[in-house]
């Protein structure tokens, strides 16, 4: 999905339906690299991940409660 939709009430409806999805991120969305940062707030700008292309991490996404993969990927 657009990232005009990558929003917390769509992903819980998603999810709801019990399916998967992939969805863009806006540059400044906050997200934490590990369980231990997410609970101590420890959350990044996406945009500041150094991810190589088509490389997946686990990650959580700030207000969502559950595990995402975050991965870079370059259009050609």
């Amino acid at each position: 999905m657009d990232s005009w939709f990558a929003a917390k009430d769509n992903f819980d409806v998603i999810l709801r339906e019990k399916t998967h999805f992939v969805a863009v991120l806006k540059d400044n969305r906050l997200v934490a690299l590990s369980e231990a940062d997410k609970q101590q707030g420890r959350f990044v700008r996406v945009d500041s991940l150094q991810l190589a292309d088509k490389q997946a991490v686990p990650g959580w996404l700030k207000g969502f409660g559950h595990e995402v993969f975050l991965f870079w990927s370059v259009a050609s």
